[in-house]
């Protein structure tokens, strides 16, 4: 009996004729197919919710400037209407026309979803703390501040995270290296650029009659952004004391999951913006708050 014969007496064998095995091979196809076929629809559909969503939200933005139109409209009217009060509708008029224009055009056109920066973040937070526990650095935060350069475009300011608890601040040089190596075993470590620090840049262009040199009141123009230009969380209120040289602030509704992980925003905001505005060395603690009205404390130190 030839090789062939043998074959086809064994697949009779196993139950299985030549029909079956021939077409094993279009069904396996016709499987991947539609695998394929309902990824593409996925993706299509992931789309088209990203499309309405972005649609949706500048038709709020629209809406909005419409109705501001549709007051200043009515107040220019009304002052014209009625001169006794012409003053004060003139101005509400002139002010809903204006925000109505503001509105329209500063809206933005790309609207990214909370979970991106979530995910940037993890990314970054689960590096910068995996790269601490293997160099088995110590568990401290310190934003300092270093020499500006003319090319940076985020604040001058440098998250070291030293290798010794009794540490000593490195250099402006040293801090501009990732691993910082001096001959000074207090002064190595590790030294990051804070997620932050670019928004500490914008937060210094924005801030109305600059940023304060005053601690409090630097504590103050921060927790303001913190919640009103960057959004990061949905109240901060800062506690300054003088005599330890420390600015505490209690923080609720926090974005980008817990406030107590490795430079998350809230804290290297607060901190960097410390560091930068005080020109000083801050030390930063944060902590989880189980009864009160706060989620989170950021205690800064310099």
């Amino acid at each position: 009996m030839s090789f062939t014969d043998d074959q086809t007496t064994e697949s009779f064998a196993d139950g299985r004729t030549d029909s079956d095995v021939t077409e094993s091979a279009p069904s396996d196809r016709t499987d991947v197919d539609d695998t394929q076929r309902r990824i593409e629809e996925l993706r299509a559909e992931n789309r088209r919710l990203r499309e309405d969503y972005a649609r949706g939200k500048q038709l709020q933005h629209r809406q909005t400037a419409l109705g501001l139109m549709g007051v200043g409209l009515v107040g220019i009217a009304a002052g014209i209407a009625f001169p006794d009060a012409r003053t004060v509708l003139l101005a509400l008029g002139a002010t809903g026309v204006f925000g109505a224009i503001l509105t329209y055009f500063l809206s933005p056109e790309r609207v990214m979803p909370a979970t991106v920066g979530q995910s940037a973040y993890d990314a970054v937070g689960e590096t910068g703390a995996s790269v601490r526990d293997e160099l088995g650095l110590a568990d401290a935060t310190v934003y300092a501040p270093v020499t500006a350069s003319t090319s940076e475009t985020r604040a001058p300011v440098r998250l070291f995270v030293p290798q010794t608890p009794d540490y000593e601040l490195p250099s402006d040089e040293e801090l501009r290296s990732t691993f910082v190596v001096p001959d000074d075993g207090r002064r190595r470590g590790v030294a990051f650029t804070p997620t932050a620090g670019r928004m500490l840049a914008e937060f210094e262009r924005a801030a109305s009659g600059g940023v304060s040199a005053d601690p409090e009141s630097l504590g103050n123009q921060l927790c303001d952004a913190l919640v009103e230009q960057f959004e990061l969380a949905r109240a901060a209120e800062a506690e300054f004391d003088e005599e330890r040289r420390r600015l505490s602030v209690g923080v609720t509704g926090v974005a980008y999951g817990d406030a107590t992980g490795f430079d998350h925003p809230v804290t290297s905001f607060l901190g960097g913006g410390l560091a930068h505005g005080l020109d000083e060395a801050v030390t930063v603690e944060r902590e989880r708050v189980e009864d009160g009205e706060a989620e989170f404390v950021v205690s800064c130190r310099w």
